[in-house]
């Protein structure tokens, strides 16, 4: 084991600062629309985004690996089966490491929330696979709930995100 250095230090702290923040940011968030609720098969994603107009949760499967280059310097290592966030208005670019696609669910919130890109590793991949997968499904079925269902979820979302949270392995803040 090497010693840990300043800098390594500096951005822990960072970090802790950044997970305080996020778990404050969203306590209040009303989510108002969905834009879509959609799988991106491996190749099929757009690489360079420019202005963002949706707020983003991204799952990855378990083949994709994937590094997001933000306009300000931020880099973001999204590994398999990770779950990220994507700020509205953010300008990035996708560099691929492995083919492998993601689940994608885009929304709007009632009061912006001033909020950074992260990506967290989730514990237990599978459930909130299935929550993505349901919005996907509803999504393509267009019901008169599916709106709802999927804020619901998006709300689930970020509950899985502010339990795991402490203590998780949480990258781009």
């Amino acid at each position: 084991n090497k010693p840990i250095s300043l800098d390594e230090i500096d951005t822990i702290c960072y970090f802790i600062y950044e997970v305080i923040i996020l778990l404050k940011n969203w306590d209040n968030a009303i989510i108002t629309d969905i834009n879509i609720a959609t799988y991106v098969a491996p190749g099929l994603g757009v690489s360079i985004h420019t202005n963002r107009k949706f707020h983003g949760f991204v799952l990855n499967d378990s083949a994709s690996d994937k590094k997001i280059h933000f306009s300000d310097g931020t880099i973001i290592h999204t590994n398999p089966c990770d779950l990220h966030y994507l700020p509205k208005g953010s300008d990035y670019r996708v560099e691929t490491i492995s083919k492998g696609g993601c689940y994608a669910i885009n929304f709007s919130i009632l009061d912006e929330i001033d909020e950074h890109p992260f990506s967290i590793s989730i514990k237990n991949y599978e459930s909130i696979l299935r929550i993505f997968k349901e919005c996907v499904t509803l999504w393509g079925s267009k019901n008169s709930y599916t709106n709802a269902y999927v804020r619901k979820s998006v709300y689930d979302i970020i509950i899985r995100i502010k339990k795991e949270s402490s203590g998780a392995k949480m990258s781009g803040l």
